[in-house]
């Protein structure tokens, strides 16, 4: 029996649903796949967010002395923002409770940083790094109470910011609460010493924060760097208006004030001069000198103790009654013709801070005075020195 060709309606009409089918049949076959790039999707926006969030924070501590001036150096940190408006709620000390609620955007002026499933970020902030109110002299060899740690790891860190995910079951939305954000150990309030972190890998429904941390040596870093720079500053101001470098100082940080001494070519800076007319100083920092005055010494340099974790040392025909040409100099790693330098000291790894003694501050040719050689390597469990040439015409 010969069947009747289906009209043209009828044959569109299940080439559609034939289509259709096709179309649900590959989605289903293909479901587990797109949940996956999705899924990669929302963790890579979530990974960008905490890697600017981070970056501007180190941005913020890396500027705090000239955004602010007065006696607050390098390397503070806003408080956290509790009313989720993208400013910073200071104070940060609520006896017996951790400085944590959500990172203050619009004063870092990161943008409106949000992670992969559209929760804005939240941030902890350790005691000594907080802004307000300050706790005390912030440097490079400042101990930190408490400090963090996150995922179990020795790496002691100054803040860190989370990602929170999307909500899980007990929490609420919106809200100010740590706990209907954040899971497990992150959503203690607990000012404790170390205090634990942790980033949590498991998507069964359980916790699904993203944390990442800012070391402690990467904020001394930060903080170091914009001091080098200071110094050499002072320095070059200094040699433009007198034609020399000063004098240094004896290298004794337990013994202040750090006065300059005619003859000594290497120390500290002597940004503590006494009088004008002391027989002791060259010339004093803000007195008039052959060419003009010397450049203002600014009050958060000796406010937070640089001056004693900075060793100076500068080349003889720098120096007043020099020629004012290098010939071989200073040397670094090696090689000669450097006319002045500045090292900075890390933190103390021999734990014996303050000391009058070199090389208990600085490593390897830095640890030895007067033989004008120094170097400058990648930083380690046992060298954390940073230098910065003074570059003179």
């Amino acid at each position: 029996m010969n069947r009747m060709p289906l009209p043209s309606r009828e044959r569109g009409a299940a080439l559609l649903l034939f289509m259709l089918l096709l179309v649900v049949g590959v989605a289903v076959l293909f479901l587990p796949e797109t949940q996956r790039r999705s899924r990669e999707n929302e963790e890579r926006v979530t990974a960008e967010a905490l890697g600017k969030a981070r970056a501007a924070l180190l941005g913020y501590a890396a500027a705090y002395a000239d955004v602010n001036g007065g006696t607050r150096g390098p390397g503070f940190l806003p408080c956290p923002d509790l009313d989720n408006d993208g400013y910073s709620d200071p104070p940060c000390n609520t006896p017996g409770q951790l400085a944590i609620g959500r990172l203050p955007w619009r004063q870092l002026e990161s943008g409106d940083l949000r992670d992969g499933d559209g929760e804005r970020l939240w941030y902890a902030v350790s005691s000594n790094y907080r802004e307000v109110p300050k706790v005390g002299a912030l440097h490079s060899d400042t101990d930190l109470h408490p400090f963090f740690t996150l995922n179990g790891a020795g790496v002691e860190l100054g803040a860190v910011v989370l990602a929170p995910g999307k909500v899980l079951p007990g929490q609420s939305r919106p809200s100010n609460r740590p706990g209907d954000y954040l899971e497990g150990i992150n959503a203690s309030t607990a000012h404790s010493s170390p205090r634990a972190f942790r980033s949590y890998a498991d998507e069964s429904g359980n916790a699904n924060d993203r944390a990442l941390g800012i070391s402690r040596e990467e904020l001394s870093g930060r903080m170091e760097r914009r001091v080098l720079a200071e110094g050499r500053r002072l320095l070059k101001g200094y040699a433009q208006a007198c034609g020399y470098l000063p004098w240094a100082a004896p290298f004794d940080p337990t013994a202040p004030p750090h006065e300059a001494v005619p003859g000594l070519a290497e120390g500290l800076i002597p940004v503590d001069d006494a009088a004008a007319g002391s027989p002791s100083a060259t010339v004093d920092w803000n007195s008039p000198c052959a060419f003009g005055v010397t450049p203002p010494v600014p009050a958060w340099f000796t406010a937070e103790g640089w001056q004693r974790l900075v060793y100076y040392a500068a080349a003889a025909p720098w120096l007043e009654g020099g020629s004012g040409t290098c010939g071989a100099c200073l040397t670094l790693n090696g090689t000669g013709g450097v006319p002045a330098l500045l090292v900075a000291a890390g933190r103390d790894l021999v734990g014996v801070r303050p000391s009058p003694v070199l090389s208990h501050y600085f490593e390897g040719d830095n640890a030895t005075a007067g033989d004008g050689s120094f170097e400058s390597r990648l930083p380690s469990t046992s060298f954390n020195d940073k230098v910065k040439i003074v570059d003179l015409p």
